[in-house]
């Protein structure tokens, strides 16, 4: 079983990446903390991808995945696929729903559209995931969103990226989830939670409440290739919590 390998997304630092500049330094900061692999999710309009890849290669990081919404791909399909081809990335994400399955609770309709996606994605030699939050997990009938969202797609064409926190948050179990979508899964995100003030408070890996040794068997046993750390909330000091995260997870043997 090959280890998984651990990567960042890097909307965990977005407010160090708002220039050219910023972005550079940046990825040059991931790289000294140890980072190997980033996802992608929005990088400053005035650097072109030609210009991301480059800083990139330079600071040893290999874009692995990226955030698009559905709506990207509609809009310019030939387009985003050309960025995903020069960032060097063969994963793809759906961070988010377009609003129409927001508002109607369509997520079947939405598993046929993403199945259709994908196999064009495929074609071009791009694999489509979904990543969840805790909305998905709204109850329409007798099967929350998310369920349905992976049961009506084809399995070949739209993997999981389960991010756990939000798993949990949604009152589902990350272990039983982690389980059901093994060998559909190329990504995890991990991602951390505890309480304070009786608030929900983001934490690096390892700091707050998720079950981490369960969680960490589970994905290896799935065979999951990345180990993606995200934190939405850095409360101000956004490499020192994602540096956390990276030891957190190379104490216990990845890299």
């Amino acid at each position: 079983m090959s280890k998984p390998i651990i990567a960042l997304q890097i909307y965990s630092i977005r407010e160090h990446l708002k220039t050219k500049e910023d972005f550079a330094a940046s990825m040059k900061r991931l790289a000294e903390i140890g980072y190997t692999a980033i996802e992608i999710a929005g990088v400053p309009g005035e650097i072109s991808p030609e210009e991301v890849r480059r800083i990139c290669d330079e600071c040893g990081l290999k874009i692995i995945s990226a955030h698009i919404v559905m709506d990207a791909f509609d809009a310019d399909f030939a387009g985003t696929v050309n960025k995903l081809k020069t960032w060097g990335a063969e994963l793809v994400a759906m961070p988010v729903p377009p609003a129409w399955v927001r508002e109607s609770g369509d997520y079947a309709k939405y598993a046929e559209k993403s199945t259709e996606l994908g196999k064009k994605l495929s074609a071009e030699g791009i694999t489509l995931s979904y990543h969840n939050h805790s909305f998905e997990f709204q109850k329409y009938g007798e099967r929350i969103g998310l369920k349905t969202l992976y049961k009506e797609s084809d399995p070949a064409y739209l993997k999981a990226q389960l991010d756990v926190c939000w798993v949990q948050r949604g009152g589902g179990s990350v272990v039983a989830y982690v389980k059901k979508y093994a060998g559909r899964m190329p990504t995890i995100h991990f991602k951390d939670h505890t309480i304070v003030n009786n608030d929900f408070y983001m934490t690096p890996v390892g700091d707050g409440n998720l079950d981490w040794k369960r969680i960490i068997k589970a994905a290896q046993k799935a065979g999951v290739k990345y180990f993606i750390v995200e934190q939405d909330d850095t409360h101000g000091d956004a490499f020192g919590q994602v540096a956390r995260s990276y030891e957190f997870l190379k104490n216990r043997g990845f890299k």
